[in-house]
């Protein structure tokens, strides 16, 4: 993972539309860009788990 984001991650809101596997299935996705930043890493992982209702 690089420590220099090029961008900030857009994070999607999550709503009633996406499905759990579709929910985990997007982070998976973050976790395997190696442009995506220690600090944007986290922040989806926080979204994800909100979202899931995971605390």
């Amino acid at each position: 993972m690089s420590t220099f984001g090029q961008t900030a991650l857009k994070i999607p809101n999550f709503d009633r539309s996406w499905l759990p596997q579709d929910i985990t299935g997007w982070l998976d996705t973050v976790e395997e860009d190696e442009g995506v930043s220690e600090a944007d890493l986290a922040r989806a992982r926080t979204a994800v788990a909100e979202a899931l209702g995971v605390e």
